[in-house]
């Protein structure tokens, strides 16, 4: 061989090469993306939202699959959807339960992984909002506090200080007492039903007496949230038993969340009133239209 003709013989080698290689990189598939029609939500625990999920894949994906975290902690297995297109768009739809808005950080991972074993991933991340009646169910409501709008100051009977009241999804409630009692209606009525206006914030409370006579406490909540509430209420004929009080007098009741448990006792102390309650009257029939 001509030594001349050497150095076109290895410069033809390179520049062949360099063109089979610029061949195979241009035929590798590009990694695959995915996208969220929205990032971030705010949504309302037990309501049905959905998001569209848009994924584009050269090497048309093998799945795409979606795994709920609560706090960082994966829940169930993932749900995997097959997808067979080269790109496409699809709505997910999701709920989240009313436990989940304790958590610190509630969200959906998107993964998709191609058939050339390339991945790409995106996130839903939540904001759980909870309606007035869900935090009403979720949690045991202690008195904290009366507030008298005449005064502005503190009115509460000491008495009342560790009462507890329990709503129950049937429209039942109870009030554990506690173990300071006071000098007639904790000894005189059985608490029966309860009802809520979402929109109005109407509260009402029905009680029966030992003899059939009956009470309704009647009070609008205008703030709630997962420590407290607050609640315009109207006492009637405080006069009677303290002439220094009109005969309707505005307060604003104050209560505290505390975690449901089994430590929670209807009525006095004891098993023995737990059912019962202070008598064996039956509950009378409720009326509770909010007008």
């Amino acid at each position: 061989m001509n030594k001349n003709s050497l150095p076109k013989v290895i410069l033809s080698m390179f520049l062949t090469g360099l063109f089979l290689l610029s061949c195979s990189s241009d035929d590798d598939p590009a990694a695959p993306t995915i996208s969220l029609s929205e990032s971030n939500m705010d949504v309302i625990a037990e309501v049905n939202y959905s998001v569209d999920v848009s994924y584009t894949a050269d090497a048309t994906p093998s799945s795409i699959s979606v795994t709920k975290y609560v706090d960082g902690v994966a829940m169930g297995t993932p749900n995997t959807l097959p997808a067979t297109a080269s790109e496409g768009t699809f709505p997910f739809s999701f709920m989240v339960d009313v436990d989940d808005s304790d958590a610190g950080i509630v969200k959906y991972n998107f993964t998709i992984l191609d058939n050339d074993g390339q991945a790409a991933q995106t996130e839903l991340v939540l904001n759980i909002e909870l309606t007035k009646m869900q935090l009403l169910l979720k949690y045991d409501w202690l008195l904290t506090d009366e507030i008298r709008l005449k005064t502005g100051e503190s009115d509460i009977n000491p008495v009342y200080k560790d009462d507890v009241y329990r709503f129950n999804a049937d429209g039942t409630y109870q009030k554990s007492i506690g173990a300071l009692a006071d000098d007639f209606s904790d000894a005189w009525y059985k608490h029966c039903e309860w009802d809520f206006d979402e929109v109005t914030g109407v509260l009402k409370l029905h009680r029966t007496g030992a003899f059939t006579d009956e009470t309704y406490d009647v009070m609008t909540i205008t703030e709630i949230d997962k420590n407290e509430f607050k609640a315009n209420i109207t006492y009637l004929n405080l006069d009677v038993f303290d002439p220094t009080y009109d005969p309707s007098e505005d307060y604003v009741k104050v209560m505290a969340t505390q975690a449901k448990g089994n430590s929670f006792d209807p009525y006095l102390p004891g098993p023995d009133d737990d059912i019962e309650g202070p008598s064996t009257t039956p509950c009378n029939v409720s009326d509770f239209e909010n007008n």
